[in-house]
């Protein structure tokens, strides 16, 4: 029995895929373009339904609301995410619009279009683990929210991308070095308080990434992982080439102490490093 229940919308939805193979004039880029539409627009989703639980759902369960209140929330929740949806378009527009600036800013000096010249850093907390079994869940989720409260907003604030949150750590990229060591030390800064019970330390490198699906790859994104992993808690540990360029800009609020050369894993020779401050 034909079901012709479908919407102009499904309709929609359904020839994406082939719009896309006609874009791109290949199947395979096409379909991972496709991938990750539909993992970021599910994670929009789970996100939206874990903020109504949190801000909406649990408050009335515990204030014993009636059945009418819950329906009239879930009411205005489902109106308000059609009238987010809407803002969609004029969104992804606005973002497209930066992605292209920057990734013409960041092809400047490379003729190879599957990679980009820019800082990537990385951002964790130390402690986060331990800290983790004793929390309670609101607990922990307040210190998350904090930690990529202040993420989001430091490296907005520089012109930088945070490309994701892993666990405990973030990874940003931006176009320029001196940008990318304000945004780590920025970081560690907000955390700094004496009664501070986690405290973050980062790796910053420098050089051309390959660029895949929204994420990056490649041998400075290697390099400014392994730098945070063996950095010590509030310390920042800055490959050659960050510290090079970031004094090329002529930047005298920033101080970089030689830290050795370091073993890291991945890496056949050991790497030089410096240790980064404020002036």
């Amino acid at each position: 029995m034909r079901d012709d229940s479908y919407s102009s919308d499904d309709v929609v939805i359904a020839t994406t895929g082939a719009e896309a193979i006609k874009l791109f004039g290949d199947e395979d880029v096409a379909l991972r373009l496709l991938r990750v539409i539909g993992s970021s627009i599910r994670r929009i989703a789970e996100a939206s339904v874990a903020a109504y639980i949190a801000g909406v759902e649990k408050p009335l369960v515990d204030a014993d609301a009636s059945v009418l209140a819950h329906a009239q929330a879930q009411a205005v929740a489902i109106d308000g995410g059609r009238r987010m949806s809407q803002a969609f378009p004029q969104l992804f527009a606005r973002h497209l619009r930066d992605v292209i600036r920057r990734g013409r800013a960041s092809r400047v000096f490379t003729n190879d279009y599957t990679t980009a010249r820019l800082a990537v850093g990385f951002v964790d907390l130390v402690g986060f683990t331990s800290l983790a079994q004793e929390l309670t869940p609101a607990g922990l989720s307040g210190l998350l929210d904090d930690f990529e409260d202040r993420s989001f907003d430091t490296v907005a604030e520089h012109g930088g991308q945070l490309v994701k949150h892993i666990g405990d750590e973030i990874m940003f990229v931006v176009l320029e070095a001196e940008a990318a060591c304000d945004i780590a030390l920025s970081l560690v800064e907000a955390f700094r308080a004496e009664d501070a019970t986690v405290t973050p330390r980062g790796g910053i490198a420098i050089g051309d990434l390959l660029t895949r699906d929204g994420d990056y790859y490649g041998v400075e994104v290697n390099l400014a992982a392994r730098l945070a992993d063996i950095a010590v808690p509030q310390e920042i540990l800055v490959s050659a080439d960050t510290k090079r360029l970031a004094e090329k800009d002529d930047v005298d609020a920033l101080a970089f102490e030689p830290a050795g050369r370091r073993a890291l894993k991945g890496f056949a020779i050991p790497v030089e490093v410096f240790s980064l401050s404020r002036a």
